[in-house]
């Protein structure tokens, strides 16, 4: 019987620890000491302007707490909690705009709770590999620089909001970088979210679900064309952008890092390319009867083309990150000897498609007279394969020339 006691006593230890850490949404990773704040006294012990918080602690605010001219500085996981956005907020008095209100170089997840400072974070864990955050349900409100987040291994926002708040930077080495179910409404003349030249992401940029309203003279997300991010993962799904200042800077849906859909106020990013000759006099050398050789000629790149390079004449080469299916199409006005069999394919990486052919054929009944021709099929590609126009002469080996075409290509969703 005794060995039962114990071994109950034992247990409900252990259910009261794990309704602790339940209480302070965090795993067993995280804090195990809960602080409950309506005041500064409940706080340690401000030195020079400093409260230096505890470490595997959580802190929950239950009101709005005026730190009176001090700032926070975290711990070895310190969180920050609250218990309603409406009711729980977090200020300085006294402080300057400049100064962060809160400092931290280690994981510092924050929830439910609202942040009211000229200058909200200050948050580098470059020295401290594997560091982490989280944010949910927090509040920026008139915070005209929400501050730095910087060398963490991730960074999570889920059902956030900037409310007349802006720079909020990301810097620094981080892994991913995801916002979601959020509305950021800025600050006249200034960036909301800043992605420098420095940062490097090594999986992935991804904001969903949210809204942007940008008010004159400010942007709502500046991702610098030297930031470091994969392709096809700066990831914008599902966001809508809105008011008078510029929506985007930097990196655009053109670029192969950008995967934007079903966005409002920005252009969506596609997989698509055309390329075309007009009047070409270029002949293709005809080696065998029936026998499909890659038409000659210098093409030149239709006005939309994305996530595919065209550097080789009459090849669009598919530079994105998936595999795909993509529908592909040629047009092509040719003329050669008379009397001739023509038809032509859509060729992958070198090797022609009879199933693009499809028993289309067409017959020159006149030497330099320009007949056309088409073909198409939907293709699976890979990153880096290729698709080229071919033509074969059925009839004999007299050269052919391709005068007028139209190749093109578009992703299948």
């Amino acid at each position: 019987m005794s060995r039962l006691l114990a071994r109950l006593r034992k247990l409900a230890q252990e259910q009261s620890t794990q309704d602790q850490l339940i209480l302070a949404g965090q795993n067993a990773y995280y804090p195990t000491e809960i602080v409950y704040v309506n005041t500064l006294a409940d706080l340690p012990q401000a030195i020079s302007g400093v409260i230096t918080l505890l470490a595997n602690t959580s802190y929950v605010f239950v009101g709005t707490v005026d730190l009176v001219g001090n700032r926070l500085v975290g711990s070895l996981n310190t969180a920050i909690l609250g218990v309603s956005l409406e009711n729980c907020r977090l200020i300085s008095t006294g402080l300057s705009a400049s100064t962060a209100l809160i400092t931290s170089a280690w994981s510092t997840p924050i929830r439910h709770i609202t942040i009211t400072h000229g200058t909200a974070l200050a948050l580098d864990a470059s020295a401290n590999p594997g560091q982490a955050l989280s944010f949910e349900y927090v509040n920026f409100v008139n915070c005209t620089t929400v501050g730095l987040i910087k060398g963490y291994s991730n960074f999570i926002m889920s059902i956030g909001l900037l409310s007349g708040s802006a720079n909020m930077t990301f810097d620094g080495t981080i892994g991913t970088v995801a916002i979601t179910n959020s509305l950021m409404v800025g600050v006249p003349g200034q960036r909301i979210l800043i992605f420098p030249s420095t940062f490097v992401s090594t999986r992935r940029l991804r904001i969903t679900y949210s809204a942007f309203t940008v008010p004159p003279g400010g942007t709502g997300i500046d991702a610098n064309v030297a930031a470091t991010i994969p392709t096809e993962r700066y990831i914008l799904d599902t966001v809508e952008f809105g008011g008078a200042g510029t929506a985007i800077s930097g990196i655009t849906a053109d670029d192969n890092r950008s995967l934007f859909t079903n966005c409002v106020g920005v252009k969506n990013a596609g997989a698509i390319c055309s390329i075309y000759m007009v009047s070409n006099a270029t002949e293709t050398t005809i080696g065998a009867v029936g026998t499909f050789y890659k038409i000659n000629g210098t093409s030149t790149a239709g006005s939309n083309v994305q996530r595919f390079s065209t550097a080789v004449t009459n090849r669009m080469t598919y530079t994105g990150a998936s595999t795909d299916l993509f529908y592909v199409a040629l047009f092509v006005a040719i003329t050669t000897g008379n009397l001739q069999d023509i038809s032509v394919r859509i060729a992958k990486n070198g090797v022609s498609l009879v199933e693009s052919q499809g028993g289309v054929e067409t017959t020159v009944a006149s030497s330099g007279h320009r007949f056309g021709i088409s073909c198409q099929a939907i293709v699976q590609m890979d990153p880096n394969d290729y698709v080229e126009p071919f033509v074969a002469n059925l009839t004999s080996t007299t050269a052919v020339t391709g005068k007028d075409m139209t190749f093109t290509i578009s992703r299948v969703f």
